[in-house]
């Protein structure tokens, strides 16, 4: 039966980000395209209610690393005078990131429409057997740090963006931003692999031709 495996893990509080996080209320701010050129700057700025993080696990670790040594640092100047500490330090600040790579997710009540109106298309959709859209499944309250529980979702991965990494982490400190879930190992997998497959597609003028 559908649900019997653990896909998702509540995200506890001052937690760093993870590859296949689902975060609420992520805003990508960007100047306006008609101030660009002018002294009057004005900005942009899209809410998405739900996104999920498309990021490599591994560089949203390093990164963490890093900003824990760089904050220990501040509140801690004299350790700046043990050389193993700030060799650790210069080392990890290479580390850090600039970005969050987000692909926004509807409720697949939402995305339907967008995905196929015929049944048997829609069926391959759901089952994440087309390589544009990717669907999961319900969040149950007890895996989700907000306690509501969300419902079965999907991202099309053509709607992708980059948001900065710095912004998303005040948000969340400041509770604009709610880091709900994640995807435990191998679903986070499966989806990283499934949206850098579909980004990587190569079309071809014509198929080669195989005579039977």
């Amino acid at each position: 039966m559908p649900g019997q495996v653990v896909k998702y893990a509540s995200v506890p509080a001052r937690e760093r980000l993870h590859q296949g996080e689902i975060l609420a209320g992520v805003l990508r701010v960007s100047q306006s395209l008609e101030s660009i050129g002018t002294d009057d700057v004005r900005v942009d700025v899209i809410t998405y209610p739900v996104v999920v993080v498309l990021t490599q696990d591994c560089d949203l670790s390093q990164d963490a690393t890093a900003r824990a040594l760089e904050t220990e640092a501040a509140q801690n100047p004299s350790r700046l005078d043990d050389p193993e500490f700030k060799k650790n330090l210069d080392r990890a600040l290479k580390w850090k990131i600039g970005s969050v790579i987000c692909c926004e997710v509807k409720s697949t009540a939402e995305l339907k429409p967008i995905a196929a109106q015929q049944k048997e298309l829609w069926k391959r959709v759901i089952q994440n057997f087309d390589p544009r859209f990717h669907c999961l499944e319900a969040v149950p309250t007890d895996q989700d740090a907000a306690g509501q529980g969300i419902p079965s979702v999907g991202c099309d991965f053509k709607h992708f963006f980059t948001v900065s990494i710095d912004d998303v982490y005040k948000r969340i400190q400041l509770g604009q931003v709610v880091a709900r879930t994640y995807l435990v190992q191998p679903y986070a997998e499966h989806l990283l692999q499934r949206f850098y497959n579909f980004q990587a597609r190569i079309p071809l003028p014509e198929n080669h031709h195989v005579e039977i």
